[in-house]
C-alpha cells in the first residue's frame, strides 16, 4: 500500500566474516551462513521501530494492492472506512483525481 515505508537491507560492505566473532560468543559457538545479513537486518528493523516486516520473497504480493485486488476486496467485505482510506492513499500516490 502506498503509505508503507519501504527500506532495503543489502549485503553491500558485508561478508560472511562480518561480526562472526561476536556471533560465536552470543550463539554458543554456532554460526549461520546468512547470520551476518540477518544481524544487519535486525539492527535496521530495531532502529526504525518497525511494527511489521515483509521480506522480498513474498512481500511484493502483500505490498502490491493490485496483485490481490485489495481495494475491491475491502468493498466486497463491507470495510468502507478502510476502502476510503486506501483509495485516497492510492489516488494521492498515483496523483489522480476522482473526476
Amino acid at each position: 500500500m502506498p503509505h508503507l515505508d519501504v527500506c532495503y537491507v543489502t549485503r553491500e560492505d558485508l561478508d560472511i566474516f562480518t561480526g562472526m566473532e561476536q556471533a560465536f560468543l552470543n550463539n554458543d559457538n554456532r554460526h549461520s551462513p546468512n547470520g551476518y545479513v540477518t544481524r544487519n537486518m535486525l539492527a535496521e528493523i530495531a532502529s526504525a521501530s518497525a511494527r511489521i516486516v515483509m521480506d522480498s520473497q513474498s512481500g511484493d504480493h502483500t505490498v502490491n494492492p493490485r496483485g490481490q485486488n485489495a481495494l475491491i476486496r475491502l468493498l466486497r467485505n463491507g470495510q468502507f472506512h478502510r476502502f476510503a482510506a486506501e483509495f485516497d492513499a492510492m489516488r494521492k500516490h498515483l496523483r489522480q483525481s476522482v473526476e
